[in-house]
């Protein structure tokens, strides 16, 4: 059966129309990360390594538990990579759970740091933030636009995975660094949860990603030792945040350097 010249015309104009739908669909489509681990390593050296969880939670501007929402830009001359994320909850700072905002996490898709990949859309995290200094702003990222991406605090050591189990959060200490600055020596800050239950946990997380599971079941891993109760962590933050701004810590540590 021939069709048409209108009856033609109104095809014509209905796949045009499906076919902008579409491509209007894949291109509002949040971008995922192209390559989680680059074939390099990413190394940095730091002018500072603190020494006390008051000293990192003094330095931090922002510290937010946050969901990833999209991979956005990288960086390949200073190696890092641009991600957008919903704040879920504030626990220091000025921002609101809702909120959206970026930061820049060390690595691309040509090298990354060892153990940590980048991350991925739907990857709950805690991170601690700072806000990029001046010469960062006017010298690395202004010109691609990124003057208002948040920087990790000492680049990785503290940023947590956040994993819900029986409907309570909990926080993966992928390295031990919040057990190492949370509960130095003999002391106990916060509890970590037993070990049969961070088992639990640690495979449910693990199943969610098969690279980083790739990588703790590589012969001595020491990843993912610790894990602590959501709520006590930021409990115990709240309270060392308080405890410095009564000004206890600054007046005991003048002249400081900024993290």
């Amino acid at each position: 059966m021939k069709l048409t010249k209108t009856a033609t015309k109104i095809t014509t104009g209905l796949l045009i129309f499906a076919l902008t739908l579409a491509l209007t669909a894949c291109s509002s489509k949040p971008k995922d990360t192209p390559v989680r681990v680059g074939k390099g390593i990413s190394s940095v050296s730091l002018s500072h390594v603190p020494e006390t969880i008051e000293e990192i939670i003094e330095g931090t501007d922002l510290i937010i538990d946050v969901t990833v929402t999209e991979w956005l830009d990288e960086n390949l001359d200073v190696r890092y990579t641009l991600f957008s994320a919903t704040v879920n909850n504030v626990i220091k700072g000025d921002l609101s759970a809702g909120d959206e905002i970026t930061f820049r996490q060390r690595g691309t898709s040509q090298s990354t740091m060892y153990e940590f990949p980048l991350y991925k859309i739907g990857d709950r995290i805690l991170l601690f933030l700072c806000l990029p200094s001046q010469h960062d702003i006017d010298n690395l990222l202004k010109p691609r636009g990124h003057e208002e991406s948040y920087v990790m605090q000492c680049v990785y050591m503290f940023a947590y995975d956040i994993w819900e189990h029986d409907n309570e959060l909990y926080v993966l200490d992928r390295l031990g660094y919040a057990n190492r600055y949370f509960n130095p020596g003999e002391s106990k800050r916060i509890e970590n949860i037993d070990s049969d239950l961070t088992e639990i946990v640690i495979r449910e997380f693990l199943n969610s990603d098969s690279i980083i599971k790739e990588m703790v079941e590589k012969p001595n891993s020491n990843m993912y030792l610790y894990s602590f109760k959501y709520n006590d962590m930021v409990k115990k933050i709240i309270e060392i945040d308080n405890e410095n701004q009564n000004g206890d810590y600054l007046n005991k540590n003048q002249g400081k350097r900024r993290l």
